[in-house]
């Protein structure tokens, strides 16, 4: 009889983990192809355990970047996917950041290039595309599987009267009709349509896989009467640091806390009370999404109310944020920021007037939000980490 039990338990749980995976399964499936503009992800996949072909954690993989935040995140991705085989490289070790053509030629001409390909399955460029262009120069590209990881515009670590010859080594990297074509993938829905204003050809398959939120940034203490400020500003940029602060100060009855540029990460904005005020200066950054996994909410301005601002003032680091209205053009450009992502409202929430952020934050009824946010981020997380095994698979 304990037998029967337990059998028939044994099957109940089978049955039972077998539907949540069909459901699952047929939720992908259903949502697979949204974008921003009908919701919150540009892609949704299908669950590798029930459609996927066996993931492969031995594959050699070499990631190549000179920014710290990004080698954290594509470290959170390994750690998590139990890769066994990921050499990750500085670049700047290499060369320094807008280096000459000649300088990024110079570890093709040293044999660099070469090993690291001769010893990689793939290579994962980010942070400053130009690091990767050793990869790809003058279309003799070495290595198979090379992965531009688009985390800013795909140009800018690249001289302007370099410029062109880069553009064609480029594209011709990712149109190659051979086994070497290179692949991108990007950290937010602007930097494709970046890419192709500037005329390269990217291929329909380019997955959107956001930053997860993870920070490596040990907390520092903070003084006990600031913890109910009521609202924080991160002394980052001037345009943040000095025209916000002072915006703030001139048009509502509150104060605002400037935190120093090492601030000690969101582990320590975690400690407040309070919101972040925050006028953006890129399309996306790695810390609105690390304050989120955090519970840090942040204020930004209204798409209308942020042009009206930098209308106004001026905005000395705005011209990236700025960049899709030349791209993308006057009535869609907001829909390439990442602080005005459908689904995100209550965790980067929007003001239209210095009356209404006033108000909010008298209210501080953003605090409701902190859990739903962070519950977002685990979503978010759960999803790029399968987005990053499906790319990871196709990768032969």
């Amino acid at each position: 009889m304990i037998y029967n039990l337990m059998l028939n338990k044994k099957y109940g749980i089978v049955l039972t983990v077998g539907l949540i995976w069909v459901l699952v399964g047929v939720f992908f499936l259903h949502n697979r192809g949204k974008n921003a503009s009908s919701g919150i992800w540009e892609e949704t996949i299908d669950i590798n355990g029930v459609l996927g072909p066996k993931f492969d954690v031995t594959k050699r993989i070499a990631y190549i970047s000179g920014h710290i935040g990004t080698t954290t995140d594509f470290k959170y991705m390994a750690q998590h996917l139990l890769l066994e085989n990921v050499d990750y490289y500085d670049s700047r070790d290499f060369f320094d950041y807008l280096s000459s053509r000649d300088g990024y030629r110079s570890i093709v001409i040293d044999g660099t290039v070469e090993e690291i390909c001769s010893t990689h399955d793939a290579i994962f460029i980010s942070d400053s595309l130009a690091d990767g262009w050793p990869f790809i120069m003058d279309g003799k590209q070495p290595c198979k599987n090379v992965v531009f990881v688009t985390t800013n515009r795909f140009d800018c670590g690249v001289h302007e009267g370099d410029r062109e010859v880069f553009y064609q080594d480029f594209n011709y990297s990712l149109n190659r009709n051979d086994e070497y074509r290179a692949r991108v993938i990007a950290n937010n829905r602007f930097e494709v349509p970046y890419m192709r204003s500037k005329g390269i050809d990217v291929p329909d398959y380019h997955p959107v896989i956001r930053p997860f939120g993870y920070t490596s940034v040990q907390a520092i203490e903070i003084d006990p009467n600031d913890v109910n400020a009521a609202c924080l500003i991160i002394g980052r940029v001037p345009q943040d640091e000095i025209l916000m602060n002072n915006l703030v100060d001139q048009h509502t009855t509150h104060k605002c806390k400037v935190v120093p540029y090492h601030y000690g990460g969101p582990k320590t904005l975690e400690k407040y009370e309070s919101v972040v005020v925050h006028l953006p200066y890129q399309v996306s950054i790695m810390k609105m999404w690390e304050n989120l996994a955090y519970g840090v909410l942040m204020l930004v301005p209204s798409p209308e109310f942020f042009t009206q601002i930098c209308t106004e003032n001026v905005c000395q680091q705005d011209h990236d944020a700025m960049e899709p209205k030349r791209v993308i053009g006057e009535e869609h450009w907001s829909e390439y920021l990442d602080f005005y992502l459908p689904g995100w409202g209550e965790c980067f929430i929007q003001y239209n007037s210095w009356e209404e952020l006033d108000n909010i934050l008298t209210s501080k009824d953003y605090l409701k939000n902190v859990n739903t946010c962070r519950n977002k981020m685990e979503d978010l997380r759960e999803l790029n980490l399968q987005l990053w095994k499906k790319l990871l698979t196709v990768l032969h």
